[in-house]
């Protein structure tokens, strides 16, 4: 049977209690794992505007957000927070 191949996130990045630009145009941010739990935000921009998520996440929390970003990804985690994010695009 002839079919595609599919997969969500080509790339990992940890973030730890910084801001991350992840990706600058279009992308898709998949999956976050909780490393250490602090509050983390993520953006559709270059800029902290146009949060499309929020959560005070929790050590071992894994998030499975699968959506797609237009101006670029921007992760951010507060002080003594870390999370591995997963994510597509350039």
């Amino acid at each position: 049977m002839a079919g595609e191949e599919t997969f969500q996130g080509e790339r990992a990045t940890v973030v730890s209690a910084t801001t991350a630009q992840l990706v600058t145009g279009i992308g898709r941010v998949c999956r976050i794992l909780v490393i250490a739990g602090a509050q983390i935000d993520v953006y559709d921009d270059t800029a902290s505007v146009n949060k499309i998520f929020s959560v005070a996440a929790t050590t071992g929390q894994v998030y499975q957000l699968d959506c797609p970003v237009r101006v670029g990804l921007r992760v951010v985690v507060a002080a003594g927070g870390s999370a591995t994010v997963i994510y597509s695009g350039n």
